[in-house]
């Protein structure tokens, strides 16, 4: 009996230790997507600018040649 009491702990230390470890990557994988989702409004707006300012430069010079 023993030996089946020390496999049950050992197992439910490794259970356990294993739930601690996905909570701890899905907490980190979850501010990964935040952190990548903000990059990605970052680089839009930012995409969006430079556009935006190359239009206007196509028109300003497009004015001149008409």
């Amino acid at each position: 009996m023993g030996s089946f009491k020390k496999s049950i702990t050992i197992a439910l230390g490794v259970a356990a230790g294993a739930a601690i470890t996905a909570f701890a990557v899905s907490k980190s994988g979850q501010k990964e997507i935040k952190r990548l989702g903000e990059r990605t409004a970052e680089l839009r707006e930012s995409l969006i600018d430079n556009v935006a300012k190359d239009l206007t430069k196509i028109k300003r010079v497009s004015k001149e040649f008409i």
